[in-house]
């Protein structure tokens, strides 16, 4: 049986039983009917956490592992080893039959132990799908974590399934941990779905996610009940807790909420679990520009910014983006100093309206009456970060990219440059050397804006695809146009 016929199976056991044996449809009893998953009603009464003091001793003089009954989870034991970010990893799931529990987590952690992984892992403390829980950042070890658990005879000898909703890999089930709970979103979704399907199954429960997705993140009409729900509201809260620094919780809940739609869909869908690093990467980016002092503060560094140095002194241009962008243009904003990032993720469109009280045009003019000369005179006018010979290495870089890797990977690159990551370029005659020894990250966006601007001229306020735009651009200006220049695939890794 595949996942997608597991996942078919399970939604019909639990419309079926619920109903037959009138087990209310609520979180708590879809969440647990996960945790056990593949366990029959004996083995989840089993208490494990006699082993608990075995392992605090097996492992208290090890130097790359610190293990520690925590007080606030008294349900689980934790496994840690350096400093970690709490809510960004990959999350590998390992349940094994009972006879195998102390010896399989020894095999486990005494691996990661070994290789000095950075985790904060935790065990149990009784039998369940998600018994053992590997929390790992580094793509390396997640990748060498499941290829030593998956080539490992004992674990794969002792394995019993994880839940379905978790993509796999061998006998591992792997979600995405964030600051929302990847098992706890299926769940809450799994129940508002069970109470309104007449067909439960693999396709209808697709076609559910995808209309709540488009509702929620695209059109976003089901978006206001959705943060004002129990379950919404409480995340809120635990996150305020968490992210004092963050200004505003609730946009940045809603943006992580769609990343783990995402990691849901590709975990459902049966695609590699390798596209979850992806979603890292979203979720980092997220937080680092979630974390600002003031949106009072932003609104008017941008105001500043954009009059003095995007706009050249036209304050008309200012307003007319101010305004797009509380209509609901994102791409209103400039991405220069990351400020349109910054506005997605800490400003409604609404926000715009209540801070100038309706009155744009009035407020970009106090601002740069009162806060536009001290930002003027703090503002180092600096030359141009580049220098001709630099836009022609950059235009020369882009075009040994294209020609080792082909157009897809350039369109693609763009997004990634725009945020300063000049990884994606090729380092052949050291094109990417020469960017990333010269200039710091910030540099590099400013410097990749910079360029992406010079080349979309008049179509600076492009809505499309960004992307292909520019490389319609590249191939009609600069001659990326000869499909014998793209290297055959054997030379590639030249």
């Amino acid at each position: 049986m595949n996942r997608a016929q597991e996942i078919d199976t399970l939604l019909k056991y639990m419309y079926d039983g619920f109903r037959k044996y009138n087990i209310p449809i609520d979180l708590d009893n879809v969440y647990s009917t996960l945790c056990n998953y593949g366990f029959d009603e004996k083995e989840i009464h089993i208490q494990t956490d006699s082993l608990f003091p075995l392992w605090i001793e097996r492992y208290k003089d090890k130097p790359n592992l610190t293990v520690e009954h925590d007080p606030r989870q008294k349900s689980f034991l934790q496994f840690h080893n350096q400093k970690t970010d709490e809510s960004k990893h990959l999350k590998l799931y390992v349940s094994l039959n009972p006879n195998a529990y102390y010896e399989g987590i020894n095999l486990i952690f005494d691996f990661i132990e070994k290789n000095n992984m950075k985790t904060s892992s935790k065990v149990a403390n009784k039998f369940r799908s998600d018994e053992i829980v590997l929390r790992l950042e580094d793509k390396e070890d997640v990748e060498k974590v499941i290829s030593f658990i998956n080539s490992n005879q004992f674990l794969v000898a002792n394995a019993r399934p994880t839940n379905p909703f978790l993509n796999r890999e061998g006998i591992v089930g792997i979600g995405y941990d964030d600051t929302v709970s990847y098992n706890s979103t299926i769940a809450y979704f799994l129940v508002d779905y069970l109470k309104k399907t007449k067909t439960p199954g693999y396709d209808d429960f697709v076609k559910y996610l995808y209309a709540r997705y488009v509702n929620l993140f695209q059109n976003k009409s089901e978006l206001n009940d959705f943060i004002n729900s129990e379950h919404f509201r409480n995340n809120c809260e635990r996150i305020r807790d968490l992210y004092p620094k963050i200004f505003n919780h609730e946009i940045y809940l809603e943006n992580n909420y769609k990343i783990v739609f995402e990691a849901i869909f590709n975990n459902i869908y049966g695609d590699s679990y390798k596209n979850l690093f992806g979603c890292i990467a979203e979720s980092k980016k997220i937080f680092e520009n979630s974390v600002i002092e003031d949106k009072y503060k932003l609104l008017s560094q941008y105001i500043c910014y954009a009059y003095f140095k995007k706009y050249n002194y036209n304050v008309n241009s200012v307003i007319e983006a101010l305004a797009r962008f509380s209509s609901g243009d994102q791409n209103a904003i400039t991405r220069d100093n990351n400020f349109r990032f910054k506005f997605m993720y800490n400003l409604r469109t609404e926000d715009i309206v209540k801070i100038t009280n309706g009155d744009i045009v009035s407020y970009v003019n106090d601002i740069l009456v009162f806060d536009g000369p001290d930002y003027k005179k703090g503002f180092a006018e600096t030359q141009e970060l580049s220098k001709p010979k630099d836009f022609e290495m950059f235009i020369e870089g882009l075009r040994e990219t294209y020609r080792k890797y082909g157009k897809d990977h350039l369109v693609l690159c763009f997004d990634e440059l725009l945020r300063g990551n000049f990884n994606v370029i090729t380092n052949d005659s050291g094109f990417r050397k020469y960017f990333m020894n010269k200039y710091n990250t910030g540099e590099l966006v400013s410097l990749a804006n910079q360029y992406v601007n010079s080349l979309l001229g008049n179509n600076a306020t492009y809505t499309g695809d960004l992307g292909q735009m520019l490389f319609n651009i590249l191939q009609n200006d600069y001659g990326f146009n000869n499909p014998t220049e793209v290297l055959d695939v054997n030379d590639r890794n030249r």
